[in-house]
């Protein structure tokens, strides 16, 4: 056994990435459940379907926040720190340096973070066009249509305007960190795992 004072550090770090992988889980859940009754629905719309749409983006919220926090957890993005940095490489390096593609791109920081710039950014071309600030369907919005915050039960995917984050490809990913933390979390039970320079 090793001395559990000597990876406090990394536990830590590991149970906030597996908090993260949970909330995560547990929205792509309710979010699946919720296009099941939708697709199902041929309306596309509320008929029969138990949960409001706000309740909804909610979810949609969740799961890009969490998103952005592995992110931000396992990839320095440019920050030129170098706890960050080192802290990045070790953490990945202690998760067996897992191939995910989608949650390391720029396209799942946190969509709707800066939204009071992308609406800068929209507003001229949406004058005079119909806007739907929450957009939860299985129909397509029209063309004429402007949608802010929109989650597709479909194609299992979060918009925000034309930015699409497919939930299905996240999805697979944030399982494969969850079960990296809890390998993680078998190695330190037997090995000393730094996290940051001594």
């Amino acid at each position: 056994m090793t001395d559990q004072t000597d990876n406090f550090p990394a536990s830590l770090l590991l149970a906030e990435l597996h908090i993260q992988c949970q909330l995560i889980s547990e929205s792509f859940n309710f979010l699946r459940n919720v296009s099941n009754q939708l697709v199902e629905n041929c309306s596309g719309r509320f008929d029969g379907v138990n949960y409001s749409p706000f309740l909804i983006i909610g979810h949609c919220t969740i799961c890009l926040s969490g998103m952005a926090a592995i992110r931000k957890m396992l990839f320095h993005l440019d920050r030129k720190d170098p706890i960050i940095r080192n802290r990045c490489a070790r953490l990945m390096e202690l998760l067996g340096n897992p191939d995910i593609p989608y949650l390391s791109s720029a396209m799942i920081r946190n969509a709707w973070e800066h939204l009071d710039e992308r609406l800068d950014e929209a507003i001229p071309s949406t004058q005079g066009r119909v806007v739907s600030p929450v957009y939860v369907s299985s129909f397509e919005p029209t063309k004429e249509m402007v949608t802010l915050k929109r989650f597709d039960p479909k194609s299992f995917s979060i918009w925000f305007m034309d930015h699409q984050i497919p939930l299905l490809q996240c999805e697979t990913e944030v399982k494969l960190i969850f079960e990296r933390v809890h390998q993680a979390f078998s190695k330190l039970q037997t090995t000393t795992f730094s996290v940051y320079p001594a």
